[in-house]
């Protein structure tokens, strides 16, 4: 008889045909998009400085995330590309959330409370990047904010 079928993923999983976010292998937002059946890495995103809120995927393939630059990104989940950017001019300190008022979508993000986490990247990315004029020094720090976007 043939093997039996492999177990469902568990409910935080994508379907199959959109691959998974694998915690365990994780290595940061390079290498959270795997292929379910294989697990081959189908697209990695690196940064310079490390992703200070989680990764959210939404609706039309989007993931959304926040970094220590003070950025916050959307990329095509199907291809890694960068398909929008903003400076939140504060570093990102929560997960992006995603809530509804009537037809229209919003992304929110706290901002400007980093984690000790981030105070901690700070640091170590300021002593690895060096010089007077790196991403790290030049922050805004322009204090805590709830950041809305509205999707259209």
């Amino acid at each position: 008889p043939p093997p039996p079928p492999p177990p469902p993923p568990p409910p935080f999983f994508f379907k199959p045909q959109h691959g998974i976010r694998d915690a365990q292998e994780s290595r940061g937002l390079g290498d959270v998009y795997k292929r379910q059946e294989t697990r081959e890495l189908i697209w990695n995103h690196r940064e310079v400085v490390p992703p200070t809120s989680a990764a959210l995927s939404i609706a039309g393939g989007v993931v959304l995330f926040g970094a220590l630059d003070e950025s916050f990104k959307a990329l095509n989940e199907a291809t890694g590309e960068v398909l929008w950017e903003t400076d939140l001019g504060d570093i990102p300190a929560s997960f992006p959330i995603t809530y509804q008022v009537g037809d229209t979508q919003y992304i929110a993000v706290a901002i400007g409370t980093p984690t000790i986490n981030a105070n901690v990247w700070i640091g170590v990315v300021d002593s690895f990047l060096g010089g007077e004029d790196n991403v790290i020094r030049n922050l805004s720090r322009n204090g805590p904010a709830l950041k809305v976007f509205a999707l259209k």
